[in-house]
């Protein structure tokens, strides 16, 4: 049986010797596509560590793969990823705020985060009214891997510079942004999932 055909019935060794073959023509891609103006704060191989990072973790949903199907999925996921670190670097850059919390107290901050991966239009005090969204909202964060976890309490919650936390995790300022967009997706989709 090929590779594909492993993957595709949830074989991990598997995948990982494919996304080792892969890794090459997928950095590669992305070195490409990042601008000129960005090349001095996004390192290729973070985008592709959360690429793959992605892949692993969505890859039970590929069926008949291919060679074909796997190399274009791998080039959707690293150009997803690499658009989402440049939209914040441009959001950044132009001295946007990227809807960062900023507030005096943790519930507070609390609440603008709620406000921000609920993806709703209700005001922050709604979303905080009792005790328990507090609570939920913390227990997804305990919930999230530990750099994503990192990134949250750290920008969104304690208002660190993006340029110290980069500092501190050894990461670019962009690997630093994309973690905190899926840090962001991962709190909905906890939130979404404890309030059901």
């Amino acid at each position: 049986m090929s590779l594909f055909g492993q993957v595709s019935e949830g074989d991990e060794e598997a995948l990982l010797r494919l996304l080792e073959q892969y890794s090459a023509r997928i950095r590669g891609q992305i070195d490409r596509q990042i601008p000129r103006r960005f090349q001095s704060v996004i390192d290729a191989d973070d985008i592709l560590q959360q690429t793959f990072v992605d892949a692993i973790r969505s890859v039970a949903r590929l069926r008949d793969l291919n060679e074909a199907k796997f190399a274009a999925w791998l080039r959707t996921l690293a150009r997803r990823n690499l658009i989402d670190v440049l939209r914040s670097l441009e959001t950044h850059r132009r001295g946007g705020t990227i809807r960062r919390v900023t507030a005096n107290s943790w519930s507070a901050s609390a609440s603008n985060l709620l406000d921000i991966v609920s993806f709703t239009s209700q005001t922050p005090s709604r979303a905080v009214a009792s005790r328990e969204s507090i609570d939920r909202l913390q227990q997804a964060i305990s919930g999230l891997p530990q750099d994503y976890r990192l990134v949250v309490e750290r920008y969104d919650l304690s208002s660190e510079s993006i340029e110290e936390i980069a500092a501190s995790l050894g990461r670019s300022v962009g690997a630093v942004f994309m973690l905190r967009k899926r840090a962001h997706r991962m709190l909905s989709d906890l939130l979404k999932s404890s309030s059901a």
